[in-house]
């Protein structure tokens, strides 16, 4: 309306020779002219703020989506996390499959070994009964008595179908000749003596490694290890032989206690005699140790192992030399992933991935290969 007053005020100003009727039109002309285009200008304003109107709406419809969008993507994230498998584990997992492939080959050995035993078993028993009979042959100089009383019996039913045949009744004696024996037979029949398996390591070899049958009494034979090295000598026995980055030692505490692995003179095959022989060898006889691990080797000049009810604890481990870190300290239990006596506060065994006497300086190790030897 300002517009409106200004402009009839210029005109009238502008144009006074006009008359009054002249200039009261031009205005009204003027004036309803301003009004149209009044009109269509608020009419362009009011498109244009229905158009914001609409761009806000979309623009919110599209915040709304995004905002969706992005949840969806938070969620899809959480969900892949989960579905993305830990590398404990994956580790874990490794170590199982692992360990039944060391326990397929474990039974395959039993096995094996079971057939062998049950055949000689078998021979043996044979061999038994052919020595008795031998023997009762070199002391009586004769034929085992079953053997002449079944040819007593033998002549005397014969004997006895004559008489009756012929109708007359005879005594028949029947005496039994002795067997001479001479110098040959006897040596022909001495018993072999078979040498039994020992229940220590040699004190000397001419290899490095070698393969012998140990036994403790009261206890089936089993095979070892026996080791020599300039360094330490002889008469060694690998109860523990562990490499780097392996999970085959990654077991429960009942493979630990039984033993596990194929025992060889090769370098790289793991094996571990098992906790109850390293208790029966060391509890009845004296030992000492040593260690080879990535550090070095260490020595301690005696090593007790205790039962199962004490944790298979390390009794006495004496004087250790050669190194700060022995691995070993006295007192210690034996742990696993699934029996944690190390008295800390994480899971050694797990977090390593083998079982151990872990003590309290206990340092992180890729290589162990622990060795006893009697010294009486």
């Amino acid at each position: 309306m300002i517009l409106l007053v200004i402009f009839l005020c210029g005109s009238f100003l502008i144009s006074p020779s006009l008359g009054s009727e002249d200039l009261v039109s031009q205005c009204q002309s003027n004036y309803l002219d301003l009004l149209r285009k009044h009109s269509s200008l608020q009419e362009k304003n009011l498109e244009k703020y229905a158009q914001i109107i609409q761009c806000q709406r979309v623009h919110s419809e599209v915040q709304n989506k995004y905002t969706e969008v992005l949840q969806k993507l938070n969620d899809c994230n959480v969900k892949y996390d989960k579905l993305q498998p830990k590398p404990l584990e994956v580790d874990t997992l490794r170590a199982f499959i692992t360990q039944q492939k060391e326990e397929i080959e474990l039974l395959k050995y039993q096995i094996g070994e079971l057939k062998e035993k049950c055949e000689l078993g078998k021979l043996t028993s044979q061999f038994r009964e052919d020595i008795a009979k031998l023997a009762e042959i070199v002391k009586n100089g004769e034929p085992p008595r079953s053997e002449v009383a079944n040819n007593d019996n033998q002549e005397n039913i014969q004997a006895a179908e004559n008489t009756n045949s012929n109708n007359k009744t005879e005594t028949v004696e029947v005496k039994t000749e002795e067997i001479p024996t001479t110098q040959e037979d006897n040596s022909r029949n001495q018993t072999k003596v078979i040498p039994q398996p020992s229940d220590r390591c040699p004190e000397s070899q001419d290899y490095r490694d070698i393969l012998q049958e140990i036994q403790i009494p009261g206890t089936s034979p089993f095979k070892v290890n026996c080791f020599a090295d300039e360094d330490i000598g002889s008469g060694w026995m690998v109860v523990y032989n562990k490499v780097s980055f392996s999970f085959a030692f990654s077991r429960p505490y009942e493979d630990y206690e039984r033993g596990f692995g194929e025992v060889s003179t090769k370098a790289d095959d793991e094996f571990f005699i098992g906790l109850e022989r390293l208790h029966l060898l060391t509890s009845e006889k004296p030992y000492e140790a040593s260690l080879y691990y990535d550090e070095g080797l260490t020595k301690c000049d005696h090593f007790v192992v205790g039962n199962r009810s004490e944790g298979y604890v390390l009794r006495n481990i004496g004087w250790y030399t050669g190194g700060s870190t022995m691995g070993l300290s006295q007192g210690t239990k034996f742990s696993t992933f699934d029996r944690d006596e190390d008295g800390h506060a994480d899971n050694l065994a797990m977090k390593k991935g083998y079982g151990w006497w872990f003590d309290q300086n206990y340092t992180r190790t890729k290589n162990l290969i622990l060795l006893i030897r009697r010294t009486d």
